[in-house]
């Protein structure tokens, strides 16, 4: 027979039969199962305790704003608020003692109520400018970037280029003769700088004179320029490829906290960024004027080009800018490979070893992460650049209803987290980006939507800058502990998927050429229209899996190459996968495709999605590559769930008795249970019906977070579920 369990039924339910409920489900809570004891482990009954009343660690973390006032730390915790996100206030940043003091008094009564302290590492956005202070310091540090000039002719004809106003110097200039359209490298010649001009002769048949040059991005579409009045920042944005300008603005901020506070354990909780990122894109509407497309640049890349590949980058700089070629392709993966190097060293890993070294997490959000693009034009490598941080974390759009969400952005976030051994993953709420009327004030269960759905992939701590003080007390307290108790329940809880999709960045940094067009209008466009498809190729792979109540982790090429191989499963740290897809993958190294190959030879699953690769990290690559993949099988993203291997442990019974799209469940495992989190991501209350494989009958636990209650579930058995709400089903032993 089945157990019909209904939430919204509780609140019609009589006292009697309430009361009679809240005893089964502490009976069932602390193992009182047919009338035999079983003693929960002692994390368990932690973590009921913690589900009833989520304690602030897990709540909301509220920013504070910009003008750093004192902080109504009573009236907060009232609300339910778990931690305040502060900012030192923009009015002489960093130099204004009065805001200094309050600050300091901001923390001391947040911490004295037992709350969370995160400070953000800017008075803005984006981080790092320091309000203007780094390139203040010295100009050397601002935002430099790399600007081509391109002039054709056609025979021995004079020709010449002056350096344009607001360029800072000639880079290189090189003649080449131009076959079949494109510049012949291994035949250009180098034409000598002339002061501020570049001055030859064509040579005979078709040619083309490309000039290099290095100059400032502090123009209207720059990053610092942005958001200058809204902060009162000087426009001026540092080069976050500088060694040195990293370094002024972590001595500028994180450690001028600590001299002013003394020991930070125990007082800030984790210091935020806000957005940085390599400033090459333009940032207003329309695109550029002139229509030049940047690329970021720093003195010494060449070099460190040279140090991790072996030839020299400069001859080739054109292949930055166009061309199809393999070796056009095979440039641009190679020099984005160095710049999410140099990324991550010196702004991600140089901030995160900072804060590690003084009992701080690092934290914060990047820039359009859902937009693998930008993953390489604004970070080189974004998985990479996460990875040095603590807590990483993404910013949560909240789209107006009917607008396509991409809901699966907290993976990579957790990916990274995952990968590098740090346990908590953050995600802030957005009401203002992709909606046609921006408000601080969205309703709760709105707000609820989207994070049901961010924490199903695996966010589990929240922060916000809505305006709390719209709300009754009571309706914001019990947003805080609902979203407290996703955090109970997920943080330290290891995703159970066995499904790895490939983080395919080395096809990305391959195709992707600079554009002139607003950075959130390039994806659409015709620039690269090969990325517009790769994208579209593993959004569609996803879609495909949730859709199947299948879910999955991301895996890169570093990921692959340190797994080991064993009954035929990809084993990396505590995660195994039975099966790895490859989402219209073009570039694969070498050393990946072999472990690939490892894999699949001892029963694992390689599915190639859409296409195969066809290219190695070297020329000499190649034709391994390809023939590796000689006898494979192209699928297509549809087909993904039904050449599965198994999705999750066999040791997770749960399923749906029929397939419902709406219904999206993530698995995890923690402290000896089975978790199951389950989410109606759609307008209407569904009842879907549940059974466990293999078994008859059986019971569960349902952890309801909309009111922290524990109640049994006979299996096979239905669950009504609210629109857009969740709940847990755990399953003992």
């Amino acid at each position: 027979m089945k157990h019909a369990h209904t939430t919204s039924l509780r609140k019609k339910t009589s006292f009697w039969c309430h009361a009679f409920l809240l005893v089964l489900g502490a009976v069932m809570a602390t193992g009182l199962v047919n009338g035999c004891a079983k003693k929960p482990s002692a994390a368990w009954t932690r973590i009921d305790s913690d589900f009833r009343n989520p304690p602030n660690q897990y709540r909301v973390v509220q920013y504070s704003g910009h003008e750093g006032a004192i902080m109504p730390i009573a009236k907060m915790r009232e609300y339910g608020i778990g931690g305040v996100e502060l900012f030192l206030s923009r009015h002489n940043y960093l130099r204004n003692e009065e805001a200094w003091e309050s600050m300091t008094t901001n923390i001391r009564e947040a911490k004295k109520a037992g709350m969370q302290v995160w400070v953000c590492d800017e008075n803005g956005y984006p981080s790092p400018q320091a309000g203007g202070l780094v390139v203040a310091a010295d100009p050397k540090f601002e935002l430099r970037v790399l600007a081509q000039l391109v002039r054709r002719g056609n025979g021995p004809q004079p020709v010449r280029i002056d350096l344009p106003p607001g360029a800072e110097k000639f880079v290189r200039a090189t003649l080449y003769p131009v076959k079949d359209g494109h510049p012949d490298y291994d035949a250009g010649i180098d034409v000598p700088v002339q002061g501020d001009s570049i001055q030859a002769t064509g040579l005979p048949g078709q040619w083309a004179l490309h000039a290099f040059m290095q100059q400032i991005n502090n123009d209207e579409g720059s990053p610092g320029r942005g958001t200058m009045e809204g902060f009162g920042t000087t426009g001026h944005y540092p080069n976050l490829l500088n060694p040195d300008a990293m370094a002024k603005f972590v001595d500028l901020t994180h450690a001028e906290y600590a001299r002013r506070l003394g020991a930070l354990a125990g007082q800030i909780d984790l210091f935020y960024t806000n957005e940085p990122h390599l400033g090459a894109t333009w940032h207003r509407g329309g695109q550029r004027p002139g229509g030049a497309g940047y690329l970021p640049w720093v003195d010494g890349l060449p070099e460190q080009f040279k140090k991790e590949h072996g030839y020299d980058l400069m001859p080739r700089l054109p292949s930055l800018y166009s061309g199809n070629s393999d070796e056009n392709k095979l440039v641009r993966r190679h020099y984005y490979q160095t710049v999410g190097n140099m990324f991550a060293k010196n702004f991600s890993a140089r901030i995160g070893d900072w804060c590690a070294a003084n009992g701080v997490i690092s934290g914060g959000h990047l820039l359009l992460e859902e937009r693998f693009d930008t993953h390489v034009i604004e970070y080189g490598n974004f998985l990479q650049a996460l990875g040095h941080q603590q807590a990483p974390g993404v910013d949560i759009p909240m789209p107006d209803p009917g607008n396509y969400w991409t809901y699966w952005t907290p993976k990579i976030a957790a990916a990274a987290a995952r990968l590098n051994g740090h346990e908590m993953v953050t995600a802030l709420i957005d009401p203002i980006v992709e909606r046609a009327s921006p408000t601080l004030s969205p309703k709760p269960a709105e707000m609820v939507k989207f994070f049901n759905m961010a924490y199903l992939c695996g966010v589990n701590q929240a922060s916000s800058y809505i305006d709390w003080t719209q709300y009754p007390a009571e309706v914001y307290r019990q947003f805080n502990e609902q979203i407290g108790r996703l955090g109970v329940m997920l943080r330290g809880a290891r995703n159970a998927s066995q499904i790895a999709l490939y983080y395919p960045i080395e096809s990305f940094q391959a195709a992707y050429r600079p554009t002139p067009k607003n950075y959130g209008e390039s994806q659409n466009n015709t620039d690269c229209p090969e990325t517009v498809l790769r994208q579209a190729t593993f959004e569609k792979v996803i879609d495909n899996l949730f859709a199947n109540s299948a879910d999955f982790n991301w895996l890169d090429g570093e990921a692959v190459l340190r797994a080991t191989i064993k009954d035929g499963r990809m084993v990396i740290g505590p995660d195994d996968y039975t099966t790895v897809i490859m989402p219209r993958v073009e570039l694969v190294p070498l050393a990946v495709m072999r472990k690939l190959e490892e894999f699949q030879k001892a029963g694992g699953k390689v599915l190639w999605v859409d296409s195969l690769p066809r290219l190695g990290d070297s020329p000499e690559e190649h034709a391994a590559v390809r023939a590796a993949v000689a006898e494979a099988r192209v699928i297509t993203p549809a087909q993904v769930a039904g050449n599965l291997g198994p999705a999750f442990p066999a040791s997770f019974r749960l399923r749906l008795d029929a397939e419902n799209k709406n219904i999206l469940i993530g698995r995890w495992e923690r402290d000896g249970r089975r978790i199951n989190y389950v989410v109606n991501n759609s307008g209407e209350p569904l009842s879907p019906t549940f059974r466990l494989e293999g078994k008859a009958s059986g019971s569960m636990q349902i952890y309801n977070p909309a009111d922290g209650s524990m109640t049994p579930l006979a299996l096979p058995g239905t669950v009504t579920l609210n629109p857009f709400s969740s709940i847990f089903l755990v399953e003992e032993g």
